[in-house]
């Protein structure tokens, strides 16, 4: 189940296109551009890059099966389909350094009926000012397969736009070096159930899909536990795979890596963007990928000893070793400071919106507070490993007062064992905790202003 990429009658030549990847059929003129259902409704996205197209079927039905479910798949709606795109779109901007600049729509006809059992099937057009893309999706279809394909056809949308006459197809590693970049380190997060569309200043579920810390620290992070267990692939096996496997976390990982790491290299972001948009006006991806890097890599040999050095380094990979001082304050207020989804407009997915340890205790209520503090709580009694042994006692202080403000909730008006004491109320409970947590911040704010003050005498004194 991977993305089909088709040509209709009457189009320039695909050029260079990744037949490991891509599944090609050339229409013949006997039989035409296939009928599209082109009759029925349509709703346009909020930049207007997206229009979604279908037609009502009264045999299908949305509902997924238990084992659908199971296996991560999504029911798409119209609406679903539109806000999802936006999402995927402002993540691969965000992660290129990109504007939003589209020229060509991008229609997507929502149909029940699959086209030669594919559930997303792209059609590529060619106009003056550029290539155009329809996509024909099924309804029910694997969630990051979903994902994934739409990060394909937007990477199409960009590489293409210049209107050579032939269309270039990006090469697997970059599409899912982006796909994976974005999913880690976008605050843009692409939701994909009806339940992510919530009203304004509600949150989607009792979990609220609390964001692991380690991700906003490391984007690679995955990659390199994943990949320090499996082997890494070789540069070879990445670049030029005789098969596109989509459940081959190996490659999903390496690729994310090389993507990755080539963007922290000299040319940056910048050598990426031009990689881009140089790659239709060559013959391979090779030839302006070396254009691109040219300080970094002028050649395949330093590219190779690049990556060795890479994928060596992973033996090593350790995220749980202590940290300095200065960075175990930075993870403290990391882990005092979680990540929510949270839905800012009735037409938008809820996005990933940090949240202050204070407004948890005194503004959310019920089992979104609860199950988010025992989150952070969690995530506490795992720094403990992490940071230096100066900053226990307070991480172990802020990980008590979480547990016992918890364990006090469940105890709500049930009489005191104290006799004479009053039955516990929620309010005056949360105004004291929020008073001990007033004092534990002072703490931490006193050890950071120390350690600040202690590392400018030392800096004075190494320069005199």
């Amino acid at each position: 189940m991977h993305l089909v990429l088709r040509q209709p009658v009457g189009c320039g030549p695909l050029g260079t296109l990744s037949g490991h990847l891509l599944t090609f059929a050339l229409w013949a003129v006997l039989l035409g551009t296939p009928k599209l259902e082109l009759q029925g409704e349509s709703l346009q996205s909020t930049s207007g890059q997206f229009l979604t197209i279908w037609v009502k079927d009264r045999f299908y039905t949305p509902e997924l099966t238990p084992n659908q479910v199971n296996q991560g798949w999504v029911a798409l709606t119209p609406s679903l389909v539109s806000l999802t795109a936006e999402q995927v779109k402002t993540g691969i901007l965000k992660v290129l350094g990109l504007e939003d600049q589209w020229a060509q729509r991008i229609r997507i006809h929502l149909s029940s009926k699959l086209i030669d059992q594919e559930p997303f099937v792209t059609l590529p057009t060619r106009f003056n000012n550029g290539w155009g893309f329809r996509v024909m999706l099924y309804p029910k279809i694997r969630k990051d397969r979903w994902i994934r394909n739409l990060v394909h056809v937007l990477l199409l949308d960009l590489i293409n736009r210049a209107g050579t006459e032939r269309m270039f197809d990006p090469p697997a590693w970059l599409i899912d070096g982006v796909w994976q970049e974005m999913l880690q380190t976008s605050l843009v997060d692409p939701s994909l159930s009806l339940e992510d569309v919530v009203a304004p200043g509600q949150f989607s579920d009792p979990g609220m899909r609390f964001r692991t810390w380690v991700y906003n620290e490391d984007a690679t992070h995955m990659a390199k536990l994943t990949l320090k267990t499996l082997e890494p692939l070789s540069l070879e096996s990445l670049l030029m795979p005789e098969s596109y496997d989509f459940d081959d976390i190996r490659y999903r990982h390496s690729a994310h890596l090389l993507f990755h790491g080539l963007l922290t290299q000299v040319e940056g972001v910048s050598g990426m963007q031009q990689f881009l948009r140089e790659m239709p006006h060559f013959l391979n991806w090779q030839t302006t990928f070396h254009r691109s890097y040219h300080a970094s890599f002028p050649n395949m040999l330093r590219l190779e000893k690049w990556w060795a050095l890479q994928t060596a380094a992973l033996s090593q990979y350790n995220p749980v070793r202590r940290a300095d001082m200065q960075r175990s304050l930075e993870l403290l207020k990391a882990s005092l400071t979680p990540q929510a989804k949270l839905a800012e407009r009735e037409d938008a997915l809820p996005v990933y919106t940090s949240v202050s340890l204070q407004g948890v205790i005194g503004q959310w209520e019920g089992a979104v507070r609860d199950e988010q503090l025992w989150q952070v709580h969690l995530r506490l009694m795992e720094l403990k490993n992490q940071v230096v042994f100066e900053c226990v006692p307070l991480v172990e202080d802020y990980a008590q007062l979480i547990q016992e403000f918890l364990e006090q909730l469940s105890r709500l008006g049930f009489q005191s064992a104290k006799k004479g004491a009053l039955p516990l109320r929620e309010r005056t409970l949360v105004n004291r905790t929020l008073g001990r947590l007033e004092q534990l911040e002072l703490r931490r704010l006193q050890m950071l202003e120390q350690f600040r003050q202690l590392d400018a005498r030392s800096a004075a004194g190494s320069g005199s």
